[in-house]
């Protein structure tokens, strides 16, 4: 398995994919637990870094 960047960093396809994967992060709440406080801060602490990384303009890679 290698890691392959899709979009370049500060394309509109860029921010809409990384928006699209915190959507999917908040929408399934994998691993986290809906009725507990604490397990939804976590979540949000989560979604909080995917949205930093993706205003630094990390790059967004697909595993292959």
């Amino acid at each position: 398995m290698k890691e392959k960047n899709i979009y370049k960093p500060g394309t509109a396809k860029y921010y809409k994919d990384q928006l699209d994967n915190i959507g999917m992060v908040l929408s399934c709440y994998d691993g986290y637990d809906p009725k507990n406080a604490e397990s939804m801060r976590e979540l949000l602490g989560e979604t909080k870094k995917m949205a930093d990384q993706a205003l630094r303009h990390k790059k967004l890679y697909v595993t292959i």
